[in-house]
């Protein structure tokens, strides 16, 4: 409506000069729709700016990092200070002259979010910091950038802050800092609350829909990374965080948009997790690693708030989702089976048999649905089952060949099952639209056969008032009432009563 209101008020002084209005009309119609309210969110216009920012502040660096070294010591730190002091300007010019544009708040962000992490890398190789350059520069760009985050409320710079977490947990001197590569969960958990923020405004879905994407890519980046150092509990670890992402975006809706990574990432992650888990190498290796105190000890914590979250979907009916936080606890005993020297062929085979169990239900639940992504999915799934099979050398050729047989048979005894029951319920449809066919038929035929007895009547025999000789067995008595009947009159018109005479008041006067 703005917009139209926008190209009447354009159009107004061009149709005032042609003499189509006139000036008062034109005011009439300035005075009825009133003043143009202030555009809204352009997202082209979002994308323009944070390009801008990005583009100035990696251009300072570049042109920064190519006179560096002809630079002396006190200038090279002149100009880190006067990086770092125009990026936290530019967010207090637009925190204060345009505190509600969310389009300066994005392009300040990014500026900031680029400027910070550049001038304190090129601080430390000032003074030729090795382990700066690996680890502490990160450290510190993530605790500066934190409270940015939620003071300019700019979801270019949060997304900087995941991307340096990652950067984090990747980097050489990660094993040198406090928790080692452990410490990115506790800066992942940090930024959680922006997704309230982003949730509050109403109007940013598609922020928060970016955000959710970034932040779920990052959590598995870490996960992947972190977790190698962890070799007992790597597993169980990666497979609770796989599930609770799931858990997250499954419980918020479908209508939800945000939640769509989560439950692709999460639901991806899982898989891959069981698919894993199915290999007998895996066990093996956990059985020689050597156990570490503290992942254990987190792993026994995320156990119980997995224990909690299954009690609370059991309680709300919710079967499905049960069945997939009991995942990671499937995973934790089978992990301290094998971690006791006991059962990996074992424990292979079942989780064999559970991950077949959910391709195969995934797949029915597609082709009931008639949905193309859930069916393509499973048969994605059973692909992969294969290729790890193939690659899977702990298991002799006669046990992987009794597999791929076994295997073959339950998928033609699964598709032979599915045909034989889709032939019956079509069947029994078929066999339901006959008979409705039927009573329908018979529905219809019914008041016809009673119009077309009615209809051939034998004729009376004209003077006569009796009835034909057909229907004889009427009584004497209905005789006689039929001949005791006056004969008809034909219908006459209602007399009216006379027209009155209406009078005048002239005549009134004149008698």
């Amino acid at each position: 409506m703005e917009q139209r209101i926008r190209w009447l008020y354009e159009e107004l002084p061009k149709w005032v000069s042609e003499g189509i209005l006139t000036p008062e009309a034109a005011d009439r119609l300035r005075a009825r729709y009133g003043e143009v309210a202030a555009p809204g969110l352009r997202w082209g216009r979002i994308i323009w700016l944070v390009l801008a920012a990005v583009l100035v502040a990696f251009g300072a660096l570049l042109i920064l990092s190519n006179q560096w070294y002809s630079l002396a010591h006190g200038v090279r730190f002149n100009w880190v200070v006067a990086l770092a002091v125009a990026a936290q300007l530019a967010v207090a010019a637009v925190l204060l002259l345009e505190p509600k544009s969310i389009a300066w708040r994005e392009a300040a962000g990014a500026f900031l979010g680029i400027a910070i992490p550049g001038a304190l890398q090129l601080a430390g190789d000032i003074y030729q910091l090795s382990e700066w350059n690996q680890i502490a520069w990160t450290i510190w760009s993530l605790a500066l950038l934190l409270p940015a985050v939620y003071i300019v409320r700019s979801t270019a710079l949060a997304s900087i802050y995941l991307i340096l977490t990652g950067m984090f947990v990747s980097s050489f001197g990660v094993r040198n800092a406090w928790l080692g590569a452990q410490q990115v969960w506790i800066w992942l958990a940090l930024a959680a609350p922006y997704f309230y923020i982003l949730y509050r405004d109403g109007f940013r879905e598609l922020s928060l829909l970016i955000f959710s994407w970034i932040y779920a890519l990052t959590i598995f980046y870490a996960a992947l990374v972190a977790l190698a150092d962890v070799a007992v509990v790597s597993l169980a670890l990666a497979t609770i965080i796989a599930a609770f992402t799931f858990l997250v975006g499954a419980m918020v809706g479908k209508q939800i948009r945000w939640g769509m990574p989560f439950r692709i990432l999460g639901g991806g992650a899982l898989a891959v997790c069981v698919l894993l888990a199915t290999q007998r190498s895996l066990w093996v290796g956990i059985s020689r690693a050597i156990p570490q105190v503290l992942p254990i000890v987190v792993l026994v914590l995320l156990l119980f708030a997995t224990g909690v979250l299954c009690w609370r979907l059991m309680l709300r009916r919710e079967y499905m989702l049960v069945t997939v936080a009991a995942v990671p606890l499937c995973v934790t005993l089978a992990t301290f089976i094998a971690a006791l020297g006991y059962g990996y062929t074992f424990l292979a085979i079942v989780f064999m048999i559970y991950y077949l169990g959910g391709v195969i239900a995934l797949l029915i639940n597609g082709l009931r649905r008639s949905s193309l992504w859930l069916t393509d999915g499973a048969l994605l799934l059973l692909a992969l089952f294969i290729v790890v099979r193939l690659s899977d050398e702990s298991f002799t050729l006669l046990q992987r060949g009794t597999a791929f047989i076994v295997m073959g048979v339950l998928i033609l005894a699964g598709h032979l099952a599915m045909a034989t029951w889709q032939r019956k319920q079509r069947e029994h449809t078929n066999q339901r639209v006959r008979r409705a066919r039927r009573q329908e038929a018979a529905r219809r035929s019914a008041p016809a056969q009673d119009h077309s007895a009615a209809s051939v009547r034998p004729p009376r025999v004209r003077g006569s008032m009796t009835s034909p000789t057909v229907n004889e067995q009427t009584t004497t008595k209905e005789r006689t009432s039929r001949a005791e009947l006056p004969p008809r009159r034909p219908p006459q018109m209602p007399s009216l009563p006379p027209r009155p005479t209406w009078h005048s008041d002239t005549q009134e006067e004149d008698k």
